[in-house]
């Protein structure tokens, strides 16, 4: 198993993410995954994820399972009433979640994750990471800031600057892009910047 994503496994439950892998690799045979091959630690995630529902800042960011894939795009890439794709979707766009609703977009194409917002009439992407194994540093960070603390938002519903600041200094002291980790942070159009 492969180590970005055995860091995930090895997190413990707790009261504030829920994280479940299966030990048995799933064989995925729908269409849409025919399409990922090309990028093994993706194919992966998907044979083993069951649950991945972390803390997020409005709401939860959620990633979907295999089983959860197919019904995840619609909304994002397929009209839900006539089950059509959507006309303005980029067909090498795919849904692998969405953080308070709005989607969490691979691009099969460059391998790049993007984030948007929902509900504006068109979609302006933002970029979160690079690629997948940089999207699960990002997750462990986020993971491993919050899973000590009761408290992520200060009394003015804002996130509580002591985790700001620690977000900062595991981005320094990864020597990871600033740009980048401020997008998947705050995805742009919520937070101020944090650098």
């Amino acid at each position: 198993m492969n180590s970005e994503i055995k860091k995930l496994f090895d997190k413990k439950e707790n009261i504030n993410f829920n994280i479940k892998f299966t030990k048995k690799e799933r064989v995925l045979e729908e269409e849409i995954f025919k399409r990922l091959y090309s990028d093994s630690l993706i194919v992966e995630w998907f044979q083993h994820l069951e649950v991945f529902q972390v803390q997020w800042f409005i709401e939860e960011l959620n990633l979907y399972s295999s089983t959860e894939l197919k019904d995840g795009q619609l909304g994002y890439a397929i009209d839900s009433h006539s089950n059509e794709m959507i006309s303005n979707w980029n067909k090498n766009w795919l849904v692998i979640g969405s953080a308070s609703s709005d989607p969490i977009i691979y691009d099969i194409e460059t391998k790049k994750i993007y984030s948007s917002v929902h509900g504006v009439g068109e979609w302006n992407l933002i970029l979160i990471s690079n690629n997948f194994t940089e999207f699960l540093t990002l997750l462990n960070i986020w993971i491993d800031i919050i899973s000590d603390k009761n408290i992520i938002y200060n009394e003015h519903e804002e996130i509580d600057e002591i985790i700001l600041t620690e977000l900062k200094e595991m981005i320094n002291k990864l020597n990871l892009d600033k740009k980048l980790y401020d997008n998947f942070i705050k995805l742009d159009w919520f937070y101020p910047s944090l650098f």
